[in-house]
């Protein structure tokens, strides 16, 4: 937004389609394509009513807020038992949306025609959504049914996908509205880099030592205030990763909400000191940094959606940057059919294989939500 700006994509036509009302709307664009706009720039323009956003991270609410402040858009982040002050856009867990307090205030908004619309960002977490991992989620197609106009968002909700998607959230028909365009990224480089691993006890320090020596390069390459971030998928890891980088840890058991705002708001200062972060996939969705120009992944990732959204976060000012996959040399031997010229490409290339600590990753999320 701002002087200059224009439409990118398929972003003209959901802002369109969203001002002449439309709904129910499923809106699949690229990470760093300006979905957030699709809110933003009704709310900026037509004042008086209110938006409801349904994001399903901490680190994501406070990331939006700040964006939200600097484009001078009055928004609140929903607490349980804080009075709201009016505001143009009001940030929400799936967990609160269909708490009595919040449904309260929802109910009297739209009575004082004060609800403009809905939107659920990162949709595509409702399918990783079970009885026993976040349950809620999947009673979010609750909202189409209120009365009000209801966009779902996502960078990540792939084509086979769909159908489940739609049938989850009870948007079936022909009277859904739908908006997909391509989610490639022809600005990241996307490639794996090996490292030789040592036997014995050393073997868990190999990983730090390669992080290590890849990030001092990356920090030549990109001087500050340029940004990188280096994803783990456990948090031991992450953190023998941060201490011996030196730089900021970010995942869901560190700190309080306060205390995380304060992490995130000195890795994006881009000071030398502070801008490269180690942090856990509590950091993967939506988190909004244009010069980021690196991500590494200290080994391979578990699933694909996970690392399209976290290598998502490099590049998002649209210059060229990097998406690493750090693996030990044997591991990436046994791994046939993708080597590094393939992720030179536009499209990133993740290997299948097991997901061997799900239930860790899904209370790695929960312990984000409120």
């Amino acid at each position: 937004m701002g002087e200059g700006s224009q439409f990118r994509g398929e972003q003209k036509k959901a802002i369109t389609a969203i001002i002449q009302g439309r709904s129910p709307m499923l809106v699949v664009m690229g990470t760093g394509s300006g979905k957030s706009l699709l809110f933003m720039l009704p709310a900026f323009c037509i004042q008086g009513g209110t938006t409801i956003v349904v994001v399903p991270l901490q680190s994501l609410q406070t990331d939006m807020k700040d964006r939200c402040d600097r484009c001078g858009i009055t928004s609140v982040i929903w607490q349980s038992g804080k009075t709201v002050e009016p505001a143009s856009i009001v940030f929400v867990t799936p967990e609160s949306v269909l708490r009595k307090g919040f449904r309260d205030f929802v109910r009297l908004l739209r009575d004082t025609h004060r609800l403009d619309r809905i939107f659920i960002d990162e949709c595509h977490t409702v399918l990783a959504s079970s009885a026993t991992f976040r349950p809620t989620m999947r009673h979010l197609g609750k909202l189409v049914r209120m009365g009000t106009q209801v966009v779902f968002l996502t960078a990540t909700l792939r084509p086979r996908h769909e159908d489940r998607f739609c049938q989850s959230m009870n948007i079936i028909g022909p009277g859904v509205f739908k908006i997909r365009e391509a989610t490639t990224r022809p600005n990241i480089r996307y490639q794996i880099r090996t490292y030789k691993r040592t036997g014995g006890r050393e073997a868990d320090d190999s990983v730090v030592r390669a992080v290590v020596d890849l990030v001092e390069q990356l920090k030549i390459k990109y001087p500050a205030p340029a940004k990188i971030i280096v994803y783990s998928q456990e948090i031991k890891e992450a953190e023998k990763l941060s201490e011996a980088l030196g730089t900021m840890l970010y995942h869901a058991k560190v700190d309080d909400r306060s205390g995380k705002d304060k992490r995130l708001s000195e890795w994006k200062s881009g000071n030398e000191e502070s801008r490269v972060a180690v942090a856990s996939k509590a950091l993967g969705l939506g988190v909004d940094t244009g010069d980021t120009r690196a991500v590494v992944h200290a080994g391979m990732p578990r699933d694909l959606a996970d690392y399209v959204q976290e290598s998502g976060r490099a590049g998002r000012d649209g210059l060229p940057s990097e998406a690493i996959v750090l693996l030990p040399e044997e591991s990436a031997k046994r791994r046939k059919g993708v080597n590094s010229r393939e992720l030179g490409g536009a499209r990133p290339v993740v290997y299948r294989h097991k997901k061997e600590t799900g239930d860790r990753e899904e209370e790695e999320m929960a312990r984000e939500i409120e």
